[in-house]
């Protein structure tokens, strides 16, 4: 489906009643997008001309940029919903980012400014205790939940102006 097509049916589902949701796992080069209509996954077929699936999930990815090249991961899901002349998403974020990724961003900012970003330093270990943990753990990298990122990825807002998207 073409971005208008796609526009155009999901407000058809949602005139018409149906609840379409979303759910997105991202991270380590990759990013995939699932929708669901009233509780059932819509299967994707990249191939076909009228894939709404393929459709929603470029959608979603444009419009949340979701990022998929780093070392993180992100899940996160939402809610289509009509407001007036508007589609939106309500949605949720959970983000992983690699423990040296996540060190080497809180070096770059002293506590206080952490502090008034809502974001705690996490207690740092004794070289010693790091460098055994580094040891033990070389093949699996430690993930550490990454709020800033959750955050960012987490919201309610207006994707399209119904009027205008159907015009175009």
């Amino acid at each position: 489906m073409n971005p208008i097509q796609t526009k155009a049916h999901l407000v058809e589902l949602l005139r018409a009643g149906h609840t379409v949701t979303v759910r997105w796992d991202c991270g380590g080069d990759e990013s995939f997008v699932y929708t669901s209509v009233d509780g059932q996954e819509v299967e994707s077929e990249y191939e076909e001309e009228n894939d709404f699936a393929y459709g929603v999930e470029e959608l979603v990815t444009n419009a949340l940029s979701l990022p998929s090249a780093g070392e993180f991961s992100m899940t996160g899901n939402g809610q289509f919903y009509q407001e007036n002349d508007g589609v939106g998403l309500e949605y949720i974020s959970d983000a992983e980012v690699e423990e040296e990724d996540l060190e080497y961003f809180y070096r770059g900012f002293t506590d206080q400014q952490l502090a008034d970003m809502g974001i705690e330093r996490p207690a740092r270990k004794e070289e010693e205790e790091q460098e055994s943990d580094e040891e033990e753990n070389e093949e699996e990298p430690k993930m550490l939940r990454d709020e800033e990122m959750s955050k960012e990825y987490s919201g309610r807002r207006i994707l399209f102006q119904i009027s205008s998207a159907l015009d175009s």
